[in-house]
C-alpha cells in the first residue's frame, strides 16, 4: 500500500462514503417519479450536511416539506446518490476500487 493510498484509507471521508454505502444497502426505494422519499431526504440533510431546512419556519409560519424536490442544496446534484439509491451496494456500489485494488 502507498503512502497515499494509506492516507485516504484513514481520511474521514472514506468512512463516510463507507457509512453512506451501509446505509444504502441494497438501494433505497424510490417515489413514482424517482426522487428519494422524504424519510430518506431527511437522513441525507444531516449525513451530508448539505444546509437544506425540512419544515422550514418563514415570518413565524411553518412551511411542511412535502418532497425531497424542495431542498435545493440536497447534494444528489453533486454526487451520484440517486444511481447509488437505484442499483444499491449489492449490485456494484459496494465498493470503489482503483487499479492497484485498494479502496478509491
Amino acid at each position: 500500500m502507498t503512502d497515499l493510498e494509506a492516507a485516504a484509507e484513514k481520511a474521514p471521508l472514506t468512512g463516510e462514503i463507507r457509512s453512506l454505502l451501509a446505509w444504502l444497502g441494497e438501494g433505497r426505494k424510490l417515489t413514482q417519479t424517482g426522487r428519494i422519499g422524504l424519510a430518506d431526504a431527511r437522513y441525507l440533510v444531516e449525513f451530508l450536511s448539505t444546509g437544506d431546512q425540512i419544515d422550514p419556519e418563514i415570518g413565524g409560519r411553518v412551511f411542511k416539506t412535502k418532497s425531497s424536490e424542495e431542498l435545493a442544496h440536497q447534494c444528489l446534484a453533486i454526487l451520484p446518490i440517486g444511481d447509488l439509491l437505484r442499483r444499491g451496494a449489492a449490485n456494484g456500489a459496494g465498493e470503489t476500487r482503483s487499479r492497484s485494488g485498494s479502496l478509491f
